[in-house]
């Protein structure tokens, strides 16, 4: 019954303070503890509460709002109730008016704590069902939508360390699909650590089918890299570390090992240089084959022979080299993609290619 506090002393929602205490007395002389022991409690008891004046706007708010906060968190549950749902709506439009049930609640919250508990415990049901829908389908969408909910419920209920511990995980991977969206274009970094970072993402999320996929689905990744030029293994494994932290802590581990072994390769090489010439090695000259592709080139040959012949001879060539290993195979990878950037690098290589010398 609304406003049953009111009813029971029997005064309008809008009476005053003395209003207020002048019908408790009247009503406790009518129903003495010692006549009426069960009436005078519920006569107290809504005194107590309707004369401290936080308590009594923290019971105005409810009764004002609780029939609304209950019908918007079934609108909520309703709206994740069904996978069909979960498909169909919640990858679209569904999605923000989820968010935006969850906004209309907080909005009209009372101050009680255990009113603001109980949303809490609602909030984290309906987040934790949105993580699941989430990670069934890898919808990044879904799961702003889960961290709206669990941000609300950490929010109301900060003690409570199961639920921060869960809108600590949904804000990661957040965070990670975030940063993904920008990884997937950098040219800077390998396919191979691309998928890695998908991997991790999937994988915290716990997506996979099952064991067997993700182990196959692992040793593909690792074979790809392990197949990769190391400079650009060293510099994807920096990059990732630097520029996309999240997704990097996801699997530290791992992506750790990388770097590591790269750069142990890395540092090998400076006493046993690549620049040191084979005759067929078209990873000699990264840029010059990208632009020309071919290492049979007339102008990758020239530059071959430079290299070859007079870089090598002198500690600032070889210095030059070393620094070309290391970033040559990012601008080759940048030029293969950009047909646009391969015809000015045609230009300017073969003009300079007119000043080097020629074989003998």
């Amino acid at each position: 019954m609304a406003y049953e506090l009111y009813q029971t002393l029997d005064i309008p929602t809008q009476s005053s303070t003395e209003e207020i205490r002048r019908s408790y007395y009247r009503l406790v002389r009518k129903h003495s503890p010692e006549k009426d022991p069960e009436k005078f409690k519920v006569i107290r008891e809504a005194y107590e509460t309707l004369s401290d004046p936080k308590a009594k706007q923290n019971y105005d708010s409810l009764q004002q709002h609780g029939g609304e906060i209950i019908v918007l968190l079934s609108q909520a549950e309703d709206r994740i109730g069904e996978e069909n749902i979960c498909i169909i709506h919640l990858r679209n439009n569904q999605v923000e008016q989820v968010t935006s049930t969850a906004e209309q609640i907080i909005s009209c919250l009372p101050a009680d704590e255990d009113v603001r508990n109980y949303v809490a415990a609602k909030f984290a049901v309906i987040g934790s069902e949105l993580v699941q829908a989430g990670a069934k389908y890898i919808n990044p969408h879904i799961l702003k939508a889960a961290l709206t909910f669990m941000e609300a419920a950490k929010r109301f209920s900060p003690g409570n360390t199961e639920i921060a511990k869960i809108h600590k995980d949904i804000s990661e991977v957040v965070s990670a699909f975030n940063q993904y969206d920008v990884l997937k274009d950098d040219y800077q970094i390998i396919h191979g650590f691309k998928r890695l970072a998908a991997f991790s993402i999937i994988n915290a999320l716990g997506a996979q089918h099952s064991d067997y996929e993700r182990d196959t689905n692992f040793k593909s990744i690792i074979e790809e890299i392990s197949n990769s030029i190391d400079s650009e293994v060293l510099v994807s494994a920096q990059r990732i570390k630097s520029k996309y932290p999240t997704i990097y802590l996801l699997n530290s581990g791992f992506f750790g090992q990388l770097e590591k072994a790269a750069m142990e390769i890395a540092s090998k090489q400076q006493y046993q240089p690549q620049y040191q010439a084979t005759n067929n090695s078209s990873d000699s000259c990264f840029v010059v084959t990208a632009t020309y592709g071919t290492p049979y080139a007339p102008e990758v040959m020239k530059y071959r022979y430079f290299r070859d012949e007079y870089l090598t001879k002198n500690i600032l060539g070889r210095k030059f080299i070393s620094h070309y290993y290391r970033f040559g195979p990012i601008a080759a990878s940048y030029i293969k993609k950009h047909p646009n950037v391969k015809k000015v690098m045609a230009f300017i290589l073969g003009n300079l290619a007119n000043y080097l010398p020629n074989e003998k």
